[in-house]
């Protein structure tokens, strides 16, 4: 589980690196992501059946909503870096979703989700 959390935290931290951030405080948002998906994810993690708890494993974020999951939120706020985060994650013109499952993260991002729809980007997985 340790593995797939750090690579969709580390993607995460990847999107903010965009603004001028020190390395220190990409680093501990990073780290607080990666020990807020743990806590949630405790109990809700099947080796056996990746796809059992799936839904529940989302991280959404939707501009066009202003939506942005509470999970980022509060490891931007820890790391002190909550209103920089808001500002970059708004700068982003398409939704992002990202599925933390047994040996994958993937995230899709496009300009909503179609599959195969115009604006599609499809899939991007990242095996561990």
């Amino acid at each position: 589980m340790m593995k797939e959390i750090k690579v969709a935290a580390r993607w995460w931290a990847s999107q903010i690196s965009r603004i001028h951030l020190s390395s220190r405080q990409i680093k501990l948002f990073e780290t607080e992501l990666q020990r807020r998906l743990f806590a949630k994810y405790k109990g809700h993690w099947y080796n056996h059946d990746p796809l059992r708890g799936h839904a529940y494993r989302s991280i959404l974020f939707d501009p066009s909503e202003r939506r942005i999951e509470d999970i980022l939120l509060e490891a931007a706020q820890a790391a002190q870096i909550l209103e920089d985060f808001e500002v970059v994650l708004q700068s982003l013109s398409k939704g992002v979703i990202m599925w933390v499952d047994p040996c994958s993260a993937s995230r899709r991002r496009d300009s909503w989700f179609r599959v195969g729809g115009p604006g599609s980007s499809g899939f991007v997985i990242y095996l561990v």
